[in-house]
């Protein structure tokens, strides 16, 4: 599987009796993941199939992209454009 968090490298679906720390959530999981074996990066089943863009119904005119927070992008905090609630993103967010 290609992924968009991952582009450099090809995924591969694999069962291992290990555990891992979910590269994409940063939660740990068991057994069936998705791997890059070259990188040590792994992501749980459900992450992986996580779509890079969401359309919701309080947000219909665009598109809402995952924000994934980087060394690149190191801004944490992010504000709830319906409640308005101030959050801090550990890992990722729409």
């Amino acid at each position: 599987m290609n992924h968009y968090l991952h582009p450099d490298h090809h995924l591969v679906h694999v069962h291992m009796e290990s555990d891992f720390l979910c590269s994409g959530c940063k939660v740990e999981g068991h057994g069936v993941r998705y791997r890059c074996h070259e990188c040590d990066f792994n992501l749980h089943e459900h992450c992986a199939r996580c779509s890079s863009t969401i359309s919701v119904r309080m947000h219909s005119d665009h598109l809402l992209t995952l924000y994934v927070l980087s060394e690149d992008n190191p801004d944490r905090e992010r504000r709830c454009n319906v409640c308005q609630k101030s959050t801090v993103v550990t890992t990722t967010a729409y």
